[in-house]
């Protein structure tokens, strides 16, 4: 609330200066009187300005978000809570009151308890009308007639724009119904009593006929307890049927009236040590005693025959006492097949196991789902090009071609060996699994052949049918040799060699001569400079001969190289060195490595 507005120095002093601040004290003292006025009338409580999410909007059923420090939409919805093991509300679900106005975008005036006007048409699918209306379960901050679940009733529609708000203040997951069912006391199918000390059988037992069947039969599914002698057919009883099982199964009781001394009903010990068990799957009668069953013993029934047994009271005294059963049950009054998970089980040849969280096998109780996937491979030697390779935002399988198969054409260099071949029709191999590939390549198909040959004081010689290049003595020499590197079928960055064939004319150590190389990339649209260094190759120790017109193979270490590269090799002989023969090249070559 702003404070008042008094009279500064300075302000022109008239009617509306002076009186500005008993306007504002007046316009005070009427809001605090129309609420103080409406709290002693009950009319509704209020709070103004409350912080509230932007989205929100008039009429909106709001709850407090702790986190946020503001009110939010409310949404009805459940949630599992470990401490209490069941299904409670969420806190979304907790409607702390009803948005009646707007001041400000993140700022609400909300109403918490108390008839007031509010504009529905924003929160309400349709013509607002008279009557009840609950917090929706699909639509955050909506209204509905129609019970969700869990059910919220927010507010009552008195009509003319005005509304009794009343938010359901209580957990509605303690909410219960009491129920009482009077059972069937004939078997379905036919009947003979027994000779005395015999026990009690049931003849072509008919699962469409109220009453009690064989605890064998399979209408049953085998979900009878061991020891049991009969089960209630529940399917069959138009009044137990829609409302059965029991929540819980612990909290049902059986009273038993035997229509017998007029002692009327007592209390049916329960469990399997018992005379009756029950469980989510039936009412189960754990004796077949003569005398000890739920219908009288005495009396001959046929599966043909319609209702219980026979006469009815004809008011004659004594009274005519028949055999009474009532299950006696609470249930939750919400939807508690959508809320709650009675029990779990994996369907017949899936490939889901479920298992009590403890270990084990189990279908109630803490469960675990886990997905056996081996469960679902029936043949690992499928052919074909498609394969499953990922999961969508959709969470859905997606797949596309792969390899299947790597077949070597015929007559090439190639070869493959696989972990897992594969002989086709005509005996060709398809390799699958895991795949080596071999090249048988020519160390011919290697080499690089010069490609330009400069001499530098060097003599063309001929010598025994061959034809070399020989460095004379005693003055500066040399040779300048270029390849090129192919540009396909060259890894990048790989390793070249040069090798030379040298000929000695005089018998001794050859001389000591220099090399070097030069790399020079192979070209692009973008002007280069021409590379101008060489670096130095070291040949080690030259070689000694034994007679002249000996010769030797001289590798110098790899140099690396990328495909399209021209590649200079210089190789110089000084004046002053010892050897007094000419050394010569009959072979001068770069191996790729």
């Amino acid at each position: 609330m702003a404070g008042i507005d008094h009279i500064r120095d300075g302000e022109l002093v008239n009617a509306a200066t002076l009186g500005r601040p008993d306007r504002a004290m007046e316009q005070r003292i009427n809001d605090l009187d129309d609420a103080f006025s409406g709290l002693v009338a009950g009319r509704a409580l209020v709070e103004y300005g409350a912080p509230c999410d932007p989205d929100v909007l008039v009429g909106m059923p709001v709850f407090w978000n702790p986190d946020a420090m503001r009110y939010e939409p409310a949404l009805a919805g459940t949630t599992y809570d470990p401490g209490t093991r069941g299904v409670v509300s969420t806190p979304a679900a907790d409607v702390a009151g009803v948005v009646i106005a707007k001041p400000g975008a993140a700022t609400a005036d909300i109403v918490f308890h108390g008839a007031v006007s509010i504009d529905l048409s924003a929160v309400v699918s349709g013509a607002v009308l008279p009557g009840r209306y609950y917090l929706s379960a699909t639509q955050a901050g909506r209204l509905t007639r129609q019970r969700q679940s869990p059910t919220v009733a927010v507010l009552l529609v008195l009509g003319g724009g005005r509304c009794l708000v009343r938010p359901q203040a209580r957990e509605w997951g303690l909410d219960h119904e009491h129920r009482a069912v009077d059972l069937v006391c004939r078997p379905a199918g036919d009947h003979v009593p027994p000779a005395p000390g015999g026990r009690h059988t049931i003849l072509n037992p008919d699962a469409d006929i109220p009453g009690w069947l064989p605890a064998s039969h399979a209408s049953f599914g085998g979900h009878a307890p061991a020891g049991a002698q009969f089960g209630y057919n529940v399917s069959a009883d138009t009044a137990l049927a829609p409302i059965w099982p029991p929540m819980p199964v612990e909290g049902a009781a059986i009273t038993w009236d035997r229509g017998q001394n007029r002692a009327g009903g007592a209390d049916v010990p329960l469990g399997l040590t018992g005379l009756v068990a029950i469980d989510r799957y039936g009412i189960w009668w754990m004796s077949d005693c003569n005398g000890d069953v739920p219908w009288p013993a005495a009396y001959t029934f046929s599966a043909g025959e319609s209702g219980d047994y026979p006469a009815p009271d004809t008011g004659e005294c004594p009274r005519q006492e028949d055999m009474r059963l009532r299950l006696w049950f609470t249930r939750t009054p919400y939807d508690a097949t959508r809320l709650g998970v009675t029990s779990l089980r994996a369907a017949a040849n899936s490939v889901l196991v479920v298992r009590a969280c403890s270990g084990g096998p189990a279908t109630a109780g803490d469960l675990e789902v886990d997905a056996d996937l081996v469960l679902a491979v029936s043949d690992m030697n499928v052919g074909g090009h498609l394969a499953l390779k990922n999961v969508n935002e959709q969470q859905r399988l997606v797949g596309g071609p792969v390899l299947e198969g790597l077949v070597v054409a015929p007559g090439g260099n190639i070869t493959a060996t696989s972990t897992h071949p594969q002989v086709l029709t005509g005996g060709t191999v398809l390799h699958q699994g895991r795949v080596t590939v071999a090249a048988v390549v020519d160390p011919a198909d290697r080499e690089l052949l010069p490609y330009v040959v400069r001499l530098l004081e060097a003599k063309e010689r001929y010598a025994s049918g061959v034809n070399y290049i020989a460095l004379p003595p005693g003055q500066p020499s040399g040779l300048l040799v270029q390849f090129r590197v192919p540009s396909d079928g060259i890894q990048a960055g790989a390793s070249l060699v040069f090798q030379l064939t040298v000929l000695g004319t005089l018998a001794g150590a050859l001389p000591a001569l220099t090399y070097a190389w030069r790399r020079i990339p192979a070209g692009t649209s973008t002007p280069a400079a021409l590379p101008a260094s060489d670096t130095t190759l070291s040949a080690g120790t030259p070689p000694t001969l034994s007679a002249g017109n000996q010769y030797v193979r001289i590798a110098l270490p790899s140099v690396t190289v990328q495909p399209g590269d021209a590649v200079l090799l210089a190789v110089r002989r000084a004046a002053d060195d010892a050897y007094a023969g000419e050394v010569g090249f009959v072979h001068t070559v770069a191996v790729v490595a």
